[in-house]
């Protein structure tokens, strides 16, 4: 009973972004809640006991966030944008907590200013379109959204089993954050739902599926 977890994941993605691409919205909107709930029982029938609750949490919170993110209203959007900081925020802790050695210095140092940079520039490139309310909070989200990002590449190389996978999706992460923030906020983007989507559910999809496969790895 585990694997048609993943195939109807894999239905429900194919299905969603069909919609996006035919902007069949009652689809789109029906599809895109059911996304994460079955990554998540997909993960956790998989790992059973060795299942990590901060991997699951950060899925429902995900979960939570697509549905508020459907609405175009600006408290929908802060709210849903907060429950993917919390999710950020649960990934970081299950690879913080999951290393069996913390990196030295010299391996974290460039790490990390790497990463400031990166939010440097994104705050340079997105702040003269952001609302003015709003700026400082999406800089911060940035910096978190960066900051478990900077976490995947340290849990990849400290060796843990697949680590590669979840920081290949923390970069998709990063990328399809970035789609939406430029599609959301300025003017001139156009519509790119089909990218952010696509993106997103990989970024998902590569991070669960690193973080199980390093489950089954410790208890084999």
């Amino acid at each position: 009973m585990t694997m048609p977890f993943l195939w109807l994941f894999c239905l429900v993605a194919c299905a969603h972004l069909y919609a996006c691409v035919r902007r069949f919205e009652r689809v789109r909107h029906a599809t895109k809640p059911l996304l994460m709930p079955l990554l998540a029982a997909w993960y956790a029938a998989m790992a059973g006991a060795s299942a990590r609750l901060p991997v699951v949490l950060a899925l429902l919170l995900g979960t939570v966030g697509d549905t508020l993110l459907l609405s175009a209203r600006p408290a929908f959007f802060a709210t849903g944008t907060a429950c993917f900081a919390l999710g950020h925020g649960c990934y970081i802790f299950h690879m913080l907590s999951s290393l069996p050695v913390w990196p030295d210095a010299r391996t974290v140092l460039p790490c990390v200013a790497a990463y400031l940079l990166l939010v440097a520039v994104a705050a340079f490139r997105f702040w003269p379109h952001l609302p003015r309310r709003a700026a400082p909070f999406c800089v911060l989200y940035m910096a978190i959204l960066a900051g478990m990002s900077c976490c995947a590449l340290l849990y990849a190389r400290s060796g843990m089993a697949f680590g590669w996978l979840v920081f290949a999706g923390s970069l998709l992460f990063l990328v399809s954050d970035a789609i939406l923030t430029r599609t959301t906020f300025c003017s001139n983007a156009g519509e790119h739902r089909l990218s952010v989507m696509l993106t997103y559910i990989a970024a998902q999809g590569l991070m669960t599926a690193g973080f199980l496969g390093g489950a089954i790895w410790k208890i084999n």
